[in-house]
């Protein structure tokens, strides 16, 4: 997210999935619950609960949607305040 400026147009693709901390975040989520590292959104809320027991599926949706709000929460304040912080801080 580093060198991102104000003029430049964020896409959902980039800032979820393409940014280098964005993916060391879905890296790290990967290693500790073994869940793939998503692509798309299709794939992170749909492709996610393929073989999850029901009972699961909504923790797993929950974690995500609080992921991406994180991931979020991140880029404006880098974007906005210029604070930078670790992608553990994120997770």
């Amino acid at each position: 997210m580093r060198g991102v400026h104000l003029e430049q147009h964020e896409t959902i693709q980039h800032l979820f999935y393409d940014c280098r901390f964005t993916r060391m975040v879905w890296a790290m989520v990967h290693a500790a619950w073994g869940i793939s590292k998503p692509c798309t959104i299709s794939n992170m809320f749909v492709s996610w609960l393929n073989g999850i027991p029901e009972n699961y599926k909504h923790l797993l949706l929950v974690g995500a949607a609080v992921l991406c709000w994180s991931v979020w929460i991140y880029r404006n304040a880098v974007v906005f305040e210029n604070k930078h912080s670790s992608f553990l801080q994120v997770i």
